[in-house]
């Protein structure tokens, strides 16, 4: 291919407010553009009042209706989108068209549609736990930032004690959907600011169910900042909470993270939590010895639950260590359990 290029000099000098000059002189601070600055939307087109807006949006097809103009829709009217909040509260719209309603709004992602999923989370005494629900997993759809008053809000409610059994529930997920908006975000400014506050408030935590919560909303985030944080529960007291730091380790790959799990493995006394450490090693390259250790565990003699954890961190290895393939298929000539006799055939075969 032949190509021709020519290059015509400008006179004019360049702008001090180019992005390009504002720019860190280290390339990997360079924060990522977002999609909308580098391609801009049109201007939205609004209907005229809230009024049309809700006539609009009660005819519409949440449930088989075309994607792409379900979200310009709530791109062109979303200025009235906080009026919803009483259509919700009322439920003026039923099920399963409210189910794909708060998804869309999910996606739409603006700072209105965020306050007012935020509001239906925080409000209990205006919306039913399953709307409130809805609203968080909206939000796990969040690929820009939530504003302070927003995360505040949140957080504010979900490290509240003295609720019910219900809300407190409500209130642990929330924790984790902030660690999956921050692992939506990795990266970001926001993103570490998130995750920073998750830590924060799991070292100040006095209960072990909302540490539990809040060491799983890290494990949620991938954030290898807060791996310290985490392997220090593997050691502690709580079978609890040494089975939530496995589960967030296994996210999270790396010497560190390995070093952690590969201490604790042969010291630990609750069975979950053994199966999880070695599910999560699996997740690393291991060395032989690494591999060693974790094989002794498919052995006949323990439990079914941690055979089946070990061949399935053996599985993960066998995928780039050919050698591992041996050692599985002499697990298949002891193996009694028909369901780890399957893992391993799958291992060795493909589905």
């Amino acid at each position: 291919v032949l190509q021709t290029l020519s290059l015509n000099r400008s006179n004019q000098s360049i702008p001090d407010d180019a992005r390009l000059l504002q720019l860190p002189e280290d390339p990997n601070q360079w924060k990522n553009l977002s999609t909308d600055w580098v391609y801009p939307k049109a201007p939205p087109q609004p209907l005229k009042n809230t009024e049309a807006f809700i006539t609009a949006l009660k005819s519409m097809d949440w449930l088989e209706g075309d994607r792409k103009a379900l979200l310009q829709f709530l791109y062109d009217n979303d200025q009235y989108l906080m009026s919803l909040k009483e259509l919700i509260s009322t439920k003026a719209i039923a099920d399963p068209l409210e189910s794909k309603l708060f998804m869309y709004l999910g996606k739409h992602d603006s700072a209105n549609s965020k306050q007012l999923l935020t509001e239906v989370f925080v409000e209990q005494d205006l919306f039913s736990p399953n709307q409130r629900f809805r609203s968080l997993m909206a939000l796990k759809y969040s690929e820009k930032p939530l504003t302070d008053i927003q995360v505040e809000a949140i957080f504010e409610y979900s490290m509240s004690y003295g609720l019910n059994e219900e809300n407190s529930k409500l209130a642990h997920s929330a924790l984790m959907v902030m660690g999956a908006i921050a692992k939506n975000q990795q990266g970001s400014e926001f993103s570490s600011q998130l995750t920073q506050k998750l830590a924060d408030s799991l070292s100040s935590s006095a209960t072990d169910k909302k540490a539990s919560a809040l060491i799983t909303a890290l494990g949620n985030s991938g954030d290898y900042d807060h791996q310290q944080l985490i392997g220090d529960y593997l050691a502690g007291d709580s079978a609890r909470l040494r089975l939530n730091a496995a589960e967030a380790l296994a996210k999270m790959p790396s010497k560190t993270s390995l070093n952690y799990l590969s201490n604790q493995l042969n010291q630990e006394t609750d069975s979950k939590t053994q199966g999880a450490i070695l599910k999560a090693m699996g997740n690393n390259e291991l060395d032989a010895e690494q591999v060693d250790s974790i094989y002794a565990f498919a052995d006949a003699s323990n439990p079914k639950d941690i055979r089946s954890a070990a061949i399935s961190a053996l599985s993960q290895q066998a995928k780039s260590k050919p050698e591992v393939k041996s050692r599985l298929k002499a697990l298949v000539k002891t193996e009694t359990n028909q369901k780890n006799l399957r893992q391993l055939m799958k291992a060795l075969y493909g589905s």
